[in-house]
């Protein structure tokens, strides 16, 4: 039986994630159900995700560790967990892959991997991403021009998985069938790299940093917002809960009007503005129609509340 232990190292994290992925799905396949765990080497004891990995689970049939930073472990002690580990495993059902952005970890590690389960993954050759741009945007039912994608390329760190991440962007603001050119992108991303709503959303959902890092990360970018514009109010504090976190920001709001804007939610620019000019017209209730974004497959499903169905809940007549 050849070992189920992975070895994925290099700089391109887009395909890197996905080859993670398709393996989940094949363990899944075959398993059925599945716990998934995720370490940081640089922060978790080899012992104790290695712990997890030897013993069974109680509620699935498999187990599946991606240990991330392995090109940390480096300690003697902690490289013969695995070693042991790879040499006497005896079931398929405990899956362990080691991931790291550097193109090797240890070799006593590297020589015990199987050959067959190690891959790494090279950055795209220059003549290589303007094709796979444009191929993306294509497969997802857009047109992408030459100048717009080489804009594109230019403002966005060139990995597969910044640039789907960056590019689903332009499938929520337009609908298929859609020619991006250089004006389109130019509406949707920025010229520079100063800090703006997408460098914000990178930092908090950069899957290869730590929660403390996206964090740390996330509040650096937020603090030079509030730095050039003095509207916005940066509030640090020990997490205390969704309620408790909206009274603090109702204490020190000094607009005449309050929203709440959910973390998975994407508003509309003219949202605010619309509605702004309905209650000058003197109306007691705004009712708005919303629609959901699935960002697996990129779809956009409206959605409409009705009126009818709104009068007959609240008891109101026309």
């Amino acid at each position: 039986m050849t070992p189920p232990v992975y070895l994925f190292t290099g700089p391109e994290f887009g395909e890197r994630n996905d080859a993670i992925e398709n393996l989940k799905n094949s363990v899944s396949k075959k398993f059925g159900s599945v716990d998934n765990y995720l370490f940081y080497a640089s922060e978790t004891p080899v012992n104790e995700f290695m712990s997890v990995l030897q013993n069974e689970s109680l509620f699935s049939e498999a187990t599946f560790i991606t240990v991330k930073n392995a090109e940390t472990i480096k300690k003697k002690d902690e490289i013969e967990i695995i070693l042991n580990w790879i040499k006497n495993v005896k079931s398929e059902n405990a899956v362990l892959v080691l991931v790291s952005d550097e193109i090797s970890v240890d070799s006593k590690i590297e020589k015990a991997v199987p050959s067959s389960n190690q891959k790494k993954f090279w950055e795209m050759y220059e003549d290589k991403k303007l094709p796979w741009l444009q191929n993306y945007f294509s497969k997802n039912g857009y047109t992408l021009t030459e100048d717009a994608g080489n804009l594109i390329l230019s403002l966005i760190e060139n990995n597969t998985q910044s640039l789907k991440a960056e590019c689903s962007k332009f499938f929520i603001c337009f609908p298929k069938g859609t020619k991006i050119t250089e004006e389109t992108v130019d509406k949707i991303l920025t010229h520079t790299r100063e800090e703006n709503a997408f460098s914000l959303f990178d930092a908090m959902s950069n899957s290869q940093k730590t929660p403390q890092e996206r964090f740390q990360n996330s509040l650096e970018i937020l603090q030079k917002y509030a730095e050039k514009d003095n509207r916005i109010k940066v509030v640090n504090q020990e997490n205390k809960g969704l309620g408790a976190t909206r009274n603090v920001g109702l204490e020190i709001a000094q607009g005449e009007f309050i929203s709440f804007i959910d973390s998975d939610d994407f508003v509309d620019k003219n949202l605010y503005k619309n509605c702004i000019e309905k209650i000058a017209s003197d109306i007691d209730v705004i009712v708005f129609g919303a629609k959901t974004v699935n960002l697996k497959n990129n779809k956009i499903y409206s959605g409409q509340y009705s009126s009818k169905s709104f009068h007959k809940n609240f008891n109101l007549n026309d």
